[in-house]
């Protein structure tokens, strides 16, 4: 019943939207109807945008919760410059709890500058919110249904789920696994840094020679570099968005898919606020975001419409019709004259003959404007006295 929405630029797309208009139409008639754009896909996938990377240690925290798994649940925090990784057995996923643990990590690393979590109970209560206020720590959320924006906890848990899933299949403490995990992962070279947590974090490996190559503008590069091919390799469509402009917002939980809203801040690279019609300020991702046709309100075409169309086409055409009449009726009076020998007769009705038809027709050809110039005349040859 509705076409298709194209949104790619590719040349196919291009070369279809010119060498067929009606499809063309269509389409635009489809981006504005409100009913297609609710039932429509999300938008095509962005392009993977990654976190800014600080020489720093310490200066960006990522943290998410593993499990329950065989009964239990652990807190995961990493962190973004150093790539330390820390695990807690969390009897109780509460604030307090979470605080709890927070406090004794802080106490041995100092205050990070930003934190990075999901919008889960915990950490959207007001008492971890106030924590995090006193301590001078900025608070930053990933968008609901989209872990992928907190990419570094999310992998931090795959990596200790691992460990954990191995110490139940060798029937070893799960506790001591943990820490033996932990310990040769925080001694290991890290593939993005190229060093080990523990010596970015902590400092506590042997200073050599070679570690004067290593400055941090090398480590910098690498980061940038892996970064970049992660990037490279992820693929994805670049679209710009702004602020003001109108989208539709992915909606969980609601009754329709995709709500009307407007772009109201700029969170991050991919994050933006969007106000919807009902006040409300949410926060998504760039693929759960799609633009908006300023005429979205505009309803579909119906088929009275199309009859009317013809009918307006059909009234275009109706003096052809009159005009070809008129040039039959001047031919047979012209035929009728030729028979009675009136030349006066004759000669009127051809003279308003040929004004109707020079009026009614197609401007003069090319040859017929040569003839009515002009022509030269040419004299006669004369060759050494002979004709």
């Amino acid at each position: 019943m509705y076409s298709r929405m194209v949104w790619d630029d590719s040349p196919a797309s291009r070369y279809a939207s010119t060498c067929h208009p009606i499809r063309q139409r269509d389409t635009q008639t489809c981006q504005r109807c409100e009913t297609c754009a609710m039932e429509a896909s999300a938008p095509p996938r962005a392009t993977p945008q990654a976190w800014p990377y600080n020489t720093q240690p310490w200066t960006r925290i990522h943290i998410d919760f593993l499990g329950p798994y065989q009964g239990k649940t652990y807190l995961v925090l990493i962190d973004s410059s150093s790539k330390w990784l820390d695990l807690f057995h969390m009897p109780r996923t509460t604030a307090s709890s979470v605080i709890r643990n927070l406090r004794v990590t802080f106490a041995n690393f100092g205050l990070p500058l930003e934190l990075i979590s999901d919008q889960g109970p915990p950490f959207t209560s007001n008492e971890f919110k106030e924590f995090l206020t006193r301590n001078g720590i900025r608070q930053s959320f990933s968008p609901v249904y989209h872990p992928q924006s907190n990419g570094a906890a999310e992998n931090a848990v795959k990596l200790c789920k691992r460990a954990i899933k191995k110490a139940i299949r060798d029937n070893v403490d799960v506790e001591a696994a943990i820490q033996t995990f932990l310990l040769a992962y925080r001694n290991s070279v890290h593939l993005t840094t190229g060093k080990t947590p523990a010596m970015l974090l902590q400092r506590r490996s042997l200073r050599s020679r070679l570690d004067l190559l290593r400055g941090e503008r090398g480590l910098e590069d690498a980061v940038h570099t892996a970064q970049k091919r992660q990037m490279l390799n992820a693929r994805g469509i670049t679209r710009d968005i702004e602020c003001g402009d109108s989208v539709w917002v992915r909606e969980y939980g609601e009754k329709n898919k995709w709500a009307k809203g407007v772009i109201t801040d700029r969170l991050g690279s991919r994050r933006f606020t969007v106000g919807d019609d009902n006040g409300r300020l949410i926060t998504r991702h760039m693929d759960q975001i799609k633009p908006r046709a300023r005429l979205s309100g505009v309803a579909c075409p119906t088929e009275n419409d199309s009859l009317d169309k013809v009918e307006r086409e059909d009234a275009i055409l109706e003096p052809t019709s009159e005009m070809a009449e008129s040039e039959m009726t001047a031919s047979n009076v012209a035929q009728e004259c030729d028979k009675d020998g009136n030349t006066e007769t004759e000669s009127s009705l051809a003279r308003q003959t040929s004004t109707t038809t020079t009026s009614m027709s197609s401007p003069p050809r090319a040859a017929e404007v040569t003839d009515n110039l002009p022509k030269r005349e040419r004299k006669k040859v004369e060759r050494f006295g002979y004709t």
